[in-house]
């Protein structure tokens, strides 16, 4: 009778220490998973307000880009590669689209389209009715350049290069940060989401 006892009181003994391995498994678990949540949080977190700072600098840039346009000065250009630089390493890159080159997009956005009658007008040439003609049939504007593609930048863009700035792969969406602004070669329209619409459509490529 005492043995039974001692054998009940042993096994509930057993019991009770399997179930608090048990609780105590699922709580280092827990705190584990808890952690590395946290960790996780903090890095994105640390990502996130150095991606904010780097964003402020890019008004900053374009304020002393412009002024070298008109100084000239040696100083300035070093300190500008030197901005430049600092992002390069951070795994951004500047959007510095060329005359003549074809409107994307997904990385430009057309601010004004600039349509055959004002590109003359502010030339101040004339076109005869045979240049005319073969201008359009190879998909000029007169006066102007190629339909579709860029006529003036007005501001540079950035993006992350495809690898991202923690060296993760970024999908094609997440990469620009700030799109190029520049005038298209097309049709004069007044508005701008009208002449997007029909560069999605394919209709200036």
């Amino acid at each position: 009778m005492i043995r039974d006892k001692i054998k009940s009181k042993s096994k509930k003994e057993d019991t009770e220490v399997a179930l608090l391995k048990n609780q105590l498994a699922r709580a280092l678990a827990d705190y584990d998973n808890l952690r590395k949540r946290v960790d996780s949080e903090s890095q994105l977190w640390i990502k996130f307000s150095s991606e904010r700072v780097l964003i402020k600098l890019f008004p900053v840039i374009d304020i002393l880009e412009s002024a070298q346009e008109h100084l000239k000065d040696q100083g300035l250009a070093i300190a500008i590669l030197e901005f430049k630089k600092v992002l390069k390493e951070e795994g951004i890159e500047e959007i510095n689209p060329k005359v003549g080159d074809d409107f994307n997009p997904e990385v430009h956005e057309a601010v004004e389209a600039i349509g055959a009658s004002s590109s003359v007008a502010d030339s101040g040439e004339s076109l005869t009715l045979r240049e005319s003609f073969s201008a359009r049939r190879e998909g000029n504007r007169p006066g102007g350049g190629k339909k579709g593609t860029i006529a003036e930048v007005i501001l540079k863009g950035w993006k992350f290069t495809a690898s991202g700035p923690e060296g993760e792969i970024l999908p094609a969406g997440r990469q620009v940060i700030r799109v190029a602004k520049v005038k298209v070669y097309g049709e004069k329209t007044e508005k701008k989401e009208e002449l997007e619409k029909e560069m999605a459509r394919g209709e200036y490529m």
